[in-house]
This record gives structure tokens, sequence and C-alpha cells, in this order.
């Protein structure tokens, strides 16, 4: 606080009572205490002060920072105050004076002074301890005390936990047990829980001091809630304007918003926010680390390197933490490393690791120092190191990957993945950052020759990067863009881009200048404009002579007119210019285009003196080897000698092919040519394996031609037919009557294969596209011509089932054609097969191949003819077939109507015959009540008996003409008497009810049973005899099943199933 008021001035005067003189004070003004203690000393002991005045005089020393003073007074109140109670308060304030110097001296870093300290701690604690080991101030001290011996350690922090609990098990709302607490929380990192306990002390005391509201700030600040963080710092420093350490968190929190707004108009107010607080901390407290370490890296920035050393050394003497020490040295080594004193600054590097093993900032300086050391190994190792600690360090993955990319013979694939990450990394950042153009230009590099379109890209986005940053940009870097374009076969961006590159610096140099002159010619020649090309070309030839390129280009594109100066200049660019192995392989290529002497090859020649020179010339190499392959497939292999030599020559073509293997195992052509070879050798199966790789490095069509034929000599006939459809849709113009002509062979061989004649008309029309292509070519000629007869010669061996007479007409109609054209061949000056070999093709499709197709004309005509005369006969069986089978449904159709009429007429006389039975019924049961009536009149003795007897007689009447009524429900609903109530119990008992769903014949009903009244246990003449009827049943089963058949089948007709009878 700034200053005294009144009355924190009056309650500093401390009036000590007088010995025996209750009314009288001795009063003694803090603020003029004397230094030396003696005489206050005395004072205490002569009126015999309580333990209270003993510990405010002791703390006033304290406050003023004379401890020796104050334990001085607490060691003479233990020789006054003997009771326990004085005893254990005493000690345990002399615990927290010694444990106040303990915390001096490791600031000042005496390590002696602080051992000394924490022996007498612990003397004092184990004296208060047996005094009163539960006492919560003792519990307190042994906390601080467990925490100060050693902090790093996790067995003291927990011990110091546990009393800590145990004091808020007492009493929760303990301010320093709160916080003591809340402090190993935060060094464990649990900032939730050490957050709650601060915000606990913060309630219980809010004007405790240290103030909770500064750890409240740092656990904020860790869980990412800076806002809040600064919101409890301000707070702080309000209500404490001296509190030096609120200063540098707030500072801290404005250096931290400046860097996230580094790229804003706001860095420099929040950045001169960050200085202005650390600066008033570092003047209140000149030896406070973390002030001094937020200043060394400003004064570093200021290019004061001296001061910067200061500062961090300041650091390492006046810090405890060993994050804030390894900063320290950090800063120090970056010093010396400005100043080019590497020795010093891998010390102060190595130190900092010591410390902190894992800080990344002088494990970076470290690799640094590596490289400008020249110790690349290491410094690999170093950064290897790193990468596994901190896979997210962007810095670290760029080094590397830039260290690798900078050796002669390397894997590409490393380098990329790590400047691949790299770039993840920094752009999936929170933080704004920067990536330097070159690196963009070291990835293009990295992906030139594997993926063009990629490298473009880095290229692309250097060039961008430079354009926003209003950075010059350079002539080569647009001229590398325009290259990739011109390989991609965007030749009009690349020409934009040389034209914009020869105009973007005047000061040039002219050597770049011509070749952007150069490049720019040969997207003028893509692009169709001959003409301006060639004056380019010379444009270039006569500001330089030495132009060997623009003298070859110009030569090739005169080679489209060829005159005698043309081949002037190619002898003389060949003299003059021996030694440049461009202008040795335009020559090369140039003999391998003239017409050879099978005595000597001038190209094998050629390509023989360049190799004795460049024994690694790749493209001589390749070219003999193709000359060596074109010299064997010339060879004509009629004798053992000839085979001979052609496999002399495919062995000297493997040879080269595979000595351009060895100097550049990436190359394509080289390998292209091995499959050629085992092709050649009928191992397709080898040969279509390389082609498969290397189909997409070869950019021209060649290798899918290979790959097709390959396909076809192994009978894979679909997947060839498709790899030639796509090289027909990637070819265009007059030239494709060689893709056509293998189209047509693939479906030859397919159709011989197969014996299909749909697959050889397939193979036909493709041969005739492939003709009208290019008439006069005799090879198509014949090729046509070979087709058609291998398409009679199918078509005649084919069986008659599966051939018509039309086929053979149209074998003879192609036959016929195929005679003209090979004796067409025949006189033709340059036939593509001696001419005896044609005369004798003629000679058997005249005499013998259409004489059996006109035989076979006649057998099929015959064969048809009698397959049609059996087809008809058949045919009108199989009407005749019909008609009578028609004929028999229709009668069994009637017989059927006629069967079901009379069913009909059947079952409706027997629904009248039952209707009829019922009346009798009803009548009889008439007529039985009279006589029951008659009777009681004339025995009226027998009333009651006969009273009982008709009830239930009437109940059982009622029971049964329910039944009776239930049957007849779905024929006619006849209603009964109610006088049926009245039958005799002996009827009753033998009386049968006859359901509807019974079946029964016309015999049941003919002659119904008389009754006799009486008669025990004769059947009742109201019900049909059952016994009577099932036997009439029985009897007629056996005597004529078919009535009782139809009977059945009514029955079933109208009901689902049968009932049994009642």
């Amino acid at each position: 606080m700034e200053g005294f008021t009144l009355d924190t001035l009056a309650s500093r005067i401390i009036e000590v009572p007088l010995l025996g003189q209750e009314d009288q004070t001795v009063e003694i003004d803090c603020s003029s205490l004397p230094e030396d203690a003696s005489e206050l000393v005395e004072i205490l002991t002569n009126e015999q002060a309580g333990k209270d005045y003993w510990t405010k005089f002791a703390r006033e020393y304290h406050i003023r920072g004379l401890f020796n003073q104050a334990l001085f007074i607490l060691s003479s109140a233990l020789n006054v105050l003997k009771d326990t109670e004085s005893q254990c308060l005493l000690n345990a304030n002399i615990c927290s004076i010694y444990l106040h110097l303990v915390r001096h001296a490791v600031w000042k870093k005496d390590n002696a002074a602080r051992d000394q300290h924490l022996q007498n701690v612990r003397t004092y604690l184990e004296a208060a301890n047996r005094l009163n080991p539960k006492l919560e101030a003792n519990v307190l001290l042994h906390g601080i005390y467990r925490i100060l011996l050693n902090p790093l350690d996790k067995d003291s922090l927990e011990n110091s936990l546990r009393c800590f609990d145990f004091v808020l098990q007492r009493s929760e709302g303990n301010v320093f047990a709160l916080m003591g607490k809340a402090r190993i929380l935060y060094s464990r990192g649990n900032y939730r829980g050490a957050l709650k306990l601060y915000q606990r002390a913060l309630v219980s005391n809010p004007q405790a001091q240290p103030d909770p509201r500064i750890g409240i700030g740092l656990c904020f600040w860790n869980l990412n809630m800076k806002d809040d963080a600064f919101s409890a710092w301000t707070r702080a420093k309000e209500l404490d304007h001296q509190n030096h350490f609120v200063n540098t968190y707030l500072g801290l929190y404005y250096y931290d918003l400046a860097f996230e707004n580094a790229n804003s108009d706001r860095f420099l107010q929040y950045y001169g926010e960050a200085l202005q607080y650390t600066q008033a901390a570092f003047k209140a407290m000149p030896s406070d680390p973390v002030a001094s370490c937020i200043l060394a890296g400003y004064v570093y920035s200021k290019r004061s390197l001296d001061g910067c050393v200061k500062l961090a050394n300041t650091v390492v003497q006046n810090s405890f933490s060993p994050s804030l020490i390894a900063d320290g040295y950090f800063w120090m080594g970056r010093a010396y490393h400005q100043m080019q004193n590497y020795e010093k600054a891998m010390t102060c590097y190595q130190r900092a690791r010591s410390v902190e093993d894992r800080h990344l900032l002088s494990f970076l300086g470290i690799g640094q120092i590596q490289i400008l050391q020249n110790d690349l190994t290491s410094a690999k190792l170093t950064f290897e190191r790193i990468t596994e600690q901190h896979p997210k360090c962007a810095e670290a993955l760029i080094i590397l990957g830039c260290l690798y990319a900078s050796e002669i013979k390397i894997d590409f694939t490393k380098p990329r993945m790590l400047l691949d990450r790299a770039f993840n990394l920094i752009g999936s950042s929170k933080i704004p950052r920067v990536v330097d153009s070159d690196l963009y230009i070291t990835q293009a590099r990295l992906w030139e020759k594997e993926d063009t379109r990629k490298s473009l890209s880095f290229l692309q986005r250097a060039h961008d990067f430079l354009k926003n940053a209003h950075i010059t940009i350079h002539p080569e870097l647009l001229n590398n863009i325009g290259v990739l374009n011109y390989h991609l076969g965007n030749f009009k961006d690349a020409k934009d881009y040389f034209s914009v590159a020869r105009k973007e610096d005047l000061d040039i140099d002219p050597e770049i200048l011509l070749v952007l002159d150069f490049n720019l010619a040969r997207c003028e020649e893509e692009l169709g404009n001959v003409e301006k090309s060639m004056e380019i070309y010379n444009k270039i030839i006569e500001l330089q002579p030495s132009f060997s390129d623009a003298r070859v280009r110009l030569c090739l594109l005169q080679l489209a007119n060829p005159q005698e100066e043309t081949f002037k200049s190619i002898r003389h660019l060949m003299t003059n210019d021996a030694d440049n192995l461009e202008v040795r392989a335009f020559f090369g290529w140039y003999l391998s285009k003239q017409k050879r002497r099978p005595a000597e090859d001038p190209e094998v020649r050629h390509c023989s003196q360049t190799l004795r020179h460049w024994h690694d010339d790749i493209y001589s190499l390749v070219q003999l080897g193709n000359a060596y392959m074109r010299q064997a497939r010339e060879i004509r292999a009629q004798t053992d000698k000839d085979r001979g030599k052609r496999q002399k020559l495919y062995i000297k073509a493997v040879q080269s092919y595979d000595q351009a293997i060895k100097f550049d195992p990436k190359n394509a052509h080289a390998a292209q040519g091995i499959a050629v070879t085992f092709a050649q050798s009928r191992q397709f199966s080898k040969a279509l394996l390389i082609l498969s790789k290397i189909r997409e490095s070869i950019k021209d069509v060649t290798t899918l031609i290979n790959i097709g034929n390959c396909l076809a000599e192994l009978k894979q006939f679909s997947r060839a037919t498709e790899v030639f459809e796509t090289v027909l849709s990637m070819t265009g113009g007059d030239d494709v009557y060689g893709i056509l002509s293998c189209l047509g062979r693939v479906w030859l061989q397919r159709g011989r294969e197969e014996k299909r004649a749909d697959f050889l008309k397939e193979s036909l029309k493709y041969s005739r596209m492939a003709l009208e292509k290019n008439s006069e070519n005799t090879s198509l000629q014949f090729n046509v011509a070979f087709v058609q007869f291998q398409l009679s010669e199918l078509i005649y061996t084919q069986p008659e089932s599966s051939r018509t007479v039309e086929d053979l007409k149209f074998a003879i109609k192609e036959l016929d054609d195929s005679v003209n054209i090979f004796s067409s061949l025949v006189t033709s000056k340059q036939p593509p097969y001696p001419p005896t070999d044609i005369e004798q093709r003629v000679k058997m499709a005249t005499n013998t191949t259409r004489k059996r197709l006109e035989r076979a004309l006649q057998q099929q005509s015959e064969y048809e003819a009698a397959v049609t005369a059996k087809l008809d006969e058949a045919k009108l069986n199989r009407e005749k077939e019909k008609a009578r089978r028609m004929a028999e449904e229709e009668a069994l159709r009637k017989a059927q109507e006629e069967r079901e009429r009379e069913l009909e007429e059947e079952r409706k006389g027997m629904q009248e015959e039952v209707l009829q039975w019922r009346k009798n019924q009803e009548k009889e049961i008439e007529e039985e009540l009279s006589v029951a009536s008659d009777a009681d009149e004339k025995h009226s003795g027998r009333k009651r008996k006969g009273e009982r007897r008709k009830r239930k007689s009437s109940s059982k009447a009622d029971k049964d003409t329910d039944t009776v009524n239930e049957d007849n429900t779905d024929d006619d609903e006849i209603p009964l008497s109610d006088a049926r109530n009245k039958l005799s119990k002996k009827r009753r008992k033998s009386k049968r009810v006859i359901s509807e769903d019974y079946t029964f014949d016309e015999s049941d009903n003919e002659q119904p049973a008389e009754s006799t009244e009486g008669q025990g246990k004769n059947p009742s003449p109201s019900s049909p005899p059952n016994k009577s009827f099932n036997d009439t049943h029985e009897s007629e089963n056996k005597s004529n099943n078919k009535g009782e058949g139809e009977l059945d089948n009514l029955f079933s007709d109208e009901e689902n199933e049968p009932s049994p009878s009642s």
C-alpha cells in the first residue's frame, strides 16, 4: 500500500501492560523500533508479557527485513515462556521465518545457506510437532517445508498435499491450505482443480496475500481463457499497484496478443503495452527473471547483443524455474550465435538442454550451429530427434527436408514427405505463418521428375507469394513455370510466361535472354507458327553463333522441305560441334532416318563412336539398342545361321538397354526396348509386365500399341481391343491406319481362335477402314485380301447347321475379291511378299478353295431343302395334334357342363324332399301333442306326473327344435310350432336331428319308418332311423359308387368340408 493512514499508524503502536500495575502500560512505536532488539526483549521479560506481544514485535522486525532480530525475540521468548501452548506457537513462528530465509537463499542461488536454513526449519518444526502434532499451523509449515525441500519430487509434493488436505478437513476456509494445495495441482497440470481452490481462497479472504487472483489468472491462461486471465490480473493490479509480479503477467498477456496480431496494425500498440508493463516490473525488481527474459528477446530484436547476454545472465542467476533458466541460456546462446561465436553459442544451447531436455529452441540452435560448422550428419541426427520429440515443429521439418534435398544422390521421397508435413502444419495453424518462396521452389524441384503438375503448382505458389508481397519476380522463376507448362502441353500459357519474363527485367542477363528466346521459339513451333520460330532461331544464331540447340532445331525444321543447304548445315554442325552431345544425338537421329547399308550401319557406327568417348551417354545407349533391334527384325530367319545372327543382335540390343538403365534406373525408353526384345522372343508375359509399369512415363502411344500387341499374343483379345480403341481415340489425322490395322489383326486372331465368322467380318471392316486411309499401301491391300481369304475358309469349315446358303455366297464373293487383290499385288512394284508366294495363294484360291465352296453351296442348298421339308411336315403334324387336343378339350368341357347341370337338378330335388319331410314331422308332432292333451283330461289323478313329464319333454323339444332351426337356416327358414315343448321324456330321448350337412341318398326319405308310442328303445317316428340310413348308405357304396360320388361332389361344392352326422 502507498503510505499509512491515521488509523493504520495508530494500530502500529503496541501497548505493553506493566507488571503489577494493571492500569498503566508502556507504549512502543513500531515505526521507530531500534535495530538492536535487546532492550525490547528486556522490557518484555521484566514485564512478563504474554506470547502475543512477543510475536507482534517479532513480526514488526520481520516486516522490516530484520530477520535476525525477529529470531532473537522469538528465541528469547522460548526461554521465558515455558507453557506448552506458547512453546508450540513460538517454534512455529521461528519455522516461518526460516522458511522465508530459505526462499531468499534459493533466489540468491546460495545453496549452503538454503541447506542450513532448511536444517533449522526441520529442528524447530520437530520441536513444535512434539508439543502438538495436530496443530494446523504445524501441519501447514510441514507442507511448505516439503515443497521447499524438493519442489520437483513427486513424493514431497504428495506429502505436502496430504498436509493441506488434513488442514482443510478441519477448516475448509483456511486460505494457506487452499493456496498450497492449488499450487501443487497447478504444478501437476490440473488447472481446473487449481482454479477452483484459488477461487475458494479468494472467497474466504478477498484481502489475502499473496493475492489468489494471480493464481486464478495463471489457471485461466493455461486453460486458454486469456481474457479472463487478463481480468483477474487487472483486478489484482488495481488492489495493489506495487505488485510487480502482476506487471510481469500483464506484459506477457500483451506480448502474446501482439504476436497473434503480427500482420495487423495493432501489433505495435500491443507490443508497446507489453514493453511498458515489463519495464515497470523490471524497474521494481531488476532481478525478476520473467521480466528479464522478455526484455532479452526485445533487446535481441534491436541487435543489442551485449545487452541481451546481460539480461539472459540475470535470468539464469535469479530464476529457480528450469524452463526460465533454459530460456535464459537460449537467449544467451542466440546472441553469441548472431555474433558468430559458435563455440559459446553451442555451449549455451547445450546448457539449456541439460536444464530442460525438451527445450525446443535450444535444440534447433544446436542443429543450426552444426550446419554452420558443416557437420551435416550430426545436424540430420539432431533434427531427426527434434521431429520425434516435437512432431508438430514445422521449422525442424523444413530444415531436415532441405538437408535431405541438398544431397547429390538422394531419394526424393523423404524430403518431399517432410516438406509436405511442414506445409500442412503451417496451413492448419491458427497463428498466421508465412512460408518462404524458396521452400516452394525446393519442393517443386523435388517433384519435377515424378509429377510435373505438382511441381508446377509449387512454382505457381512461389510466384503468387512474391506477387502478393510486392517482391520482384526473377525471370528464372517465370522461365521455369513456362518450361513446366510446355512439358504439360500448355503451349499458350508457356509462351505467355516466357514473354512476361523477357519484359519483367530490362537489365536481364543476355544469356538468360537467349534461353527465353529459344523457349519462346519452341512454343511458336508447337503452336504451328513455324516461320516465326525459324525467324527467332536465326536471330539467336546471329547473336550467339555457338548456340547449338538453336541450330539443331533450325535444321530439324528445314528437314520438312530438305534442300542441299540443309544437309550441308547438318554436316557442318556435326563437324564444328562434335563434342556437343545434343548435336551428336540429333545427328544419330538423322542417320536413323536414312537408308542403311547392310554391310555397315552408319547409325551403329556413330553411336559406338559417341560411347567410346562418353560411355554414360544414355541417349546413345538407347539409340544403339534400337539400331540393333531394327537390324534383327529386318533379318528373315530362313536358316539356322540367320536365326543365330538375329539372336546375337537381340542380345546386343538388350545389353545396350541394360547399360542405359544402370546409369538411369528410371529410363522408360530403355525399359521399353527390353520389353520389345522379350516380345520378339515370344516372352509376352515379361514384356507386358514391363510395359505396364512404364505406360505412364512415356507420353506417346507406342507403349500402348506394344501392350495391345502383347495382349493379343496372350489371347486376351478383349483387353487388346480396348487398348487399341483407346489409342484410336487418342490418335487423329490420316496416320491412324496403323492402329486400324492392329485392330483388324486382333479381330482376325480372335476369329480364328474361336471359329467365329462375325469376328472375321469385324476384322475385315477395320482392315478396309485402314486401306481407305492409305489406299496405295500394298501391305494394307494384302491384309484385306488375306482376311477375305480366311473368312471364306472359315465359312467353308463350319458345319451345315451353323451356316447358310447366303453365307457361302458371301464367302465366294469375298474369295473372288481377294483373288483380284492378290493378282494386282503380283504385278505391283513393291509387293509385301514375294510374288511367287502370292501367285501360289491365288492358284489355291482359284483351283481349290472356290471349287470346295461351290460344292459346299450345292450341299448346303440340298441340306436346307431337306431341313425345310422336315420343318413343314413337323409343322403340319403339330397343327393336327393341336386341333385334336382342342376337340377333346371341347368335348370334356361340354360333358362337364352337362354333369354339373344334372347335379344341380338332383340337389334341388333333394332339398324339396327335405322340406316335405320337415312338414310331415311338424304334423306328427302336432298330432302327438293333441293325443297327450286328451290323455291328461281323462287321467286327472296323474296330473302332477304328467306336468313333470310335460316340462321335461318341453325342455328337450326346445333343444331339438333349436338344433333343427340352426341346421336349416342355410336352405329354408321354416318356423316350428311352440307346441313341440310338450313332448314326452321317452320320445325326447329317442329323437334324432338330421343335419343339413348329412349326406344321404334318395332312398332315405322314400318310406319313413312308422313309430308306435311306448315301444321302448325303438326309434321315435319323429326322427329318421339312423341305423337304417347307415346300412342303406353302406350298401349303396358297394353297389353304386357312381351315385355316391355324384352326391359327394354336389355337397362338396356347397360346403368347404362334409360335416359328420348329428
